[in-house]
């Protein structure tokens, strides 16, 4: 998440509501957006990077990696941030799946290809009667009154995962959809909220496959 300049403000693009939260302030988000080759234009930039996560296990790469000068930390759905957790519809996030994917033609950036083709799922076990086709991710250590960003990352260039759709939202009527095949490198979408307390959700669902997916996603 990032505290947005003035000039980094977006217009809202507003789907359908299928969420309920307790809390959530009002994300206002930008329009579905292909990733490019031009990762400088991509990545926002301008503010305080409270967040910033690459979605892949810790061990797969190791570490961190950094983009454009943002530094991005190795993250799944079951080892998060200090001050970041996720919660599937119903069971539990268990060993987090992992891809890292070829990713063609590059980006011309290895940082940047490393960002798009790798990401994650939380494997939630449906035969125990869980159910990871939606979740929530709670975003902590906010202030309240503050405007902040978030930026989201997803893409799949498996054979299978082309058509997938991912919908984020905050649970007030305002979410974004992210299609996995569009252009070469799937979608980004940029969000502007003004935290109504210490804390913010961010609700994931997919369009019908079992687990919910991000590659990257910053705030």
């Amino acid at each position: 998440m990032r505290i947005p300049t003035k000039n980094q403000l977006r217009l809202a693009v507003l789907f359908p509501v299928f969420f309920a939260t307790t809390q959530a302030g009002v994300i206002t988000w930008g329009i579905a957006t292909n990733a490019s080759n031009i990762n400088d234009l991509d990545i926002i930039t301008g503010g305080s990077v409270l967040y910033a996560m690459n979605g892949t296990a810790v061990e797969d790469p190791p570490g961190t990696l950094t983009v454009n000068g943002i530094t991005f930390n190795s993250t799944d759905f079951v080892t998060l941030p200090a001050g970041v957790t996720f919660s599937p519809a119903s069971g539990t996030a268990r060993d987090s799946g992992v891809n890292n994917l070829p990713l063609s033609p590059s980006t011309g950036s290895t940082t940047y290809d490393n960002l798009l083709r790798s990401f994650t799922d939380p494997r939630v076990s449906t035969s125990s009667g869980g159910d990871g086709k939606s979740g929530t991710m709670t975003f902590g250590n906010l202030t309240q009154g503050q405007a902040y960003q978030i930026q989201i990352w997803y893409n799949d260039q498996r054979s299978f995962g082309v058509d997938r759709v991912m919908t984020y939202g905050d649970g007030l009527g305002n979410n974004v959809n992210l299609a996995a095949d569009s252009g070469n490198y799937g979608q980004f979408a940029i969000g502007t909220f003004t935290a109504s307390g210490t804390s913010q959700n961010l609700f994931m669902a997919t369009s019908g496959f079992a687990n919910v997916h991000y590659n990257a996603i910053m705030v």
